[in-house]
């Protein structure tokens, strides 16, 4: 007699899904926070203030959406992917996406706080619900494998009474917040003025610029583009207004800090400084998805002549939804082109619709890369930035030709050493040694010694030089040539600093790079030890004090002294200079130094070489 099939069931999911889903989804805290305003938005909110303690360790979140009742609390807002949003028609009372999807939000901040206590009131009804959950006991490493049914709980509190018949909201208290969220909101801004990357605002000045970037929330007046009225920008700019969504951290409101074409973030604490991009010096690029496209998608590319400041608005940003996502993508979605330092001079928004949700995520803050409509949409923008770069080289060419017509032709031969740097590097290495190792050919012609500088560089290509580096130095010398010595300068340091790029992650790794770090931050001298920051992934090693890291490499046995301070004090302030929109007109005498300097002591040097 044939046996009847039997249904059986696995044990309970384990607490340790908590941990997982909570620890490895949201990797800051603002991403964390992003989610509970997204849910707010979603309840047709119209106005979101997020208000810290004075010591940080309470955050209260407090919205004027349609609110929940206690049935709706448990199973939606505590049930594990419970959103019925996606799955239910309802009607909405404003004009908006919806933005959430999987039904984690909540779990977002349950690795950041001890406990989370809501109230909530939904229109039509006289007291609100008060529930509490306790969250820090799912982290004890002794619970990680007990059954979550028997684990996750909530508190139901009596209820508020005595409400408004017509209100209804939102209040999420984040108890107890975690000690090193408290320690970065706290942290105190490193410039007062001419800061280049969001890292140097206070604690809250970056959560609030992290907020404003990830956010459907309204650009600043005239931006995103100085004064620009390109008709797709408009469009996104009434959208977000139609959205009629406005968020404030401790009263002051949160915006879109995305000012191109104009350096000044006005009525903000982190003004830059005052500094335009001039109108004919800047070139915007629509996108839009092409007919037959099985995505819609719009957007735009700005380029600018200058390196784009603050760094933290250059790459490209997709979003979906008006949400963005993961943030600026430096590397432009991984182009594969070397176009040099037009690259930093690129930014640009790229807006998705509902359709390209399934490409995201399960914690909504990255793409699935293989997905056929990711590959659609950043290989046409990747066309797109073909386009860009062709265009930003014929605009720098002919600036070049008019600037090459004003200047009067040099008759001395002769370089230019009288630089305060260079004058600094001899000083560290003394004056003959200096002009011994990398002026031998100073009394000949600026031509002859750009012909000597290709001349060395054609006889490693194949050799010791990697193909991007090759492409680097051919391009600093073509600057070169066309009188554009900032560019020389800087392709020639982007050359050595990716050597040493390459060097980290093949050869040296990130744990005893940090190993070594830890060790020089017990002997270094102040200045220094401020600018050793930890360096354990390759996130890290994007943001890091370039300069510095010639210091770790002498420490690392990989760099003889006397180069590496040259390399961390003269040359690093030649680079800085001609990177940064200070007015700097550098001499041919620094971009010689810098090129020979990167050819010798980096890509010539056997200890640097990559295996």
């Amino acid at each position: 007699m044939t046996k009847r099939r039997q249904r059986e069931y696995p044990d309970p999911a384990a607490v340790q899904l908590i941990t997982h889903l909570s620890e490895g989804a949201y990797t800051t805290f603002a991403k964390a926070v992003k989610e509970l305003v997204n849910n707010a938005f979603d309840a047709d909110a119209t106005i979101v203030n997020l208000d810290f303690d004075e010591d940080f360790s309470r955050l209260t979140l407090t919205d004027n959406g349609e609110g929940m009742s206690g049935p709706k609390f448990k199973s939606e807002f505590v049930r594990i992917a419970g959103s019925r949003r996606r799955i239910e028609e309802r009607t909405r009372s404003v004009s908006r996406p919806i933005i959430g999807k999987f039904g984690i939000g909540f779990l977002s901040v349950a690795r950041l706080c001890d406990k989370v206590t809501v109230y909530s009131k939904e229109k039509g009804k006289t007291s609100a619900i008060v529930r509490e959950v306790p969250l820090a006991h799912f982290f004890d490493p002794e619970r990680q494998l007990k059954n979550l049914s028997h684990e996750y709980y909530y508190y139901s509190l009596p209820d508020v009474v005595g409400q408004r018949l017509d209100e209804s909201y939102t209040k999420i208290v984040l108890q107890g917040l975690r000690p090193d969220v408290v320690r970065d909101l706290k942290l105190k801004a490193t410039k007062d003025r001419e800061w280049t990357t969001s890292g140097e605002l206070s604690g809250l000045d970056r959560f609030m610029w992290e907020l404003g970037t990830y956010l459907p929330v309204c650009y600043r007046e005239g931006f995103p583009v100085l004064k620009c009225h390109d008709g797709m920008i408009d469009q996104m700019r009434n959208e977000l207004k139609g959205f009629n969504f406005r968020v404030f951290v401790n009263g002051a409101e949160v915006l879109k800090p995305i000012c191109l074409a104009h350096h000044q973030f006005e009525n903000a604490s982190w003004n830059y400084h005052g500094a335009h991009v001039p109108r004919d010096k800047y070139t915007l690029f629509s996108i839009e998805s092409p007919p037959g496209s099985t995505v819609s998608f719009r957007g735009y590319l700005y380029n600018q002549s200058k390196q784009i400041q603050p760094a933290s608005l250059r790459g490209i940003l997709l979003r979906v939804n008006h949400v963005g996502i993961k943030g600026y993508s430096k590397s432009l979605y991984e182009y594969s082109k070397n176009i040099g330092p037009i690259q930093a001079a690129i930014s640009g928004e790229v807006f998705l619709g509902s359709d390209f949700e399934d490409v995201l995520t399960l914690d909504k803050d990255d793409f699935k890369e293989d997905h056929p409509l990711f590959k659609e949409v950043t290989g046409y923008i990747h066309n797109r930035i073909d386009e860009v770069a062709s265009e930003s080289r014929t605009r720098s060419r002919a600036a070049g030709k008019g600037h090459r017509r004003r200047a009067a032709t040099p008759k001395v031969k002769d370089l230019n050493l009288s630089s305060r740097e260079i004058k600094a590097a001899q000083r560290i290495v003394g004056k003959d040694e200096f002009k011994k190792e990398y002026f031998p050919n100073a009394n000949l012609t600026i031509r002859t010694n750009i012909k000597n500088l290709k001349t060395k560089v054609q006889s490693l290509i194949g050799k010791s030089l990697d193909p991007h580096e090759a492409d680097y130095l051919l391009e600093s010398l073509q600057c070169f040539e066309a009188d554009c010595r900032r560019g020389a300068i800087v392709m020639a340091w982007n050359t050595g600093i990716f050597r040493i790029y390459r060097k980290i992650r093949t050869d040296i790794g990130f744990v005893r790079l940090q190993n070594q770090i830890e060790s020089m931050r017990k002997t270094a001298k102040k200045g220094v030890c401020e600018r050793l920051r930890d360096c354990r992934s390759e996130e890290d090693l994007e943001r890091y004090n370039e300069r510095v890291l010639f210091l770790i490499l002498r420490d690392l046995g990989l760099m003889d002294s006397p180069q590496a301070e040259l390399f961390d004090e003269s040359l690093g302030a030649i680079r800085n200079k001609s990177a940064h929109p200070t007015g700097h007109r550098p001499t041919d005498g620094e971009a010689v130094y810098m090129i020979e300097a990167v050819l010798e002591h980096i890509l010539n040097d056997a200890r640097l070489s990559v295996k």
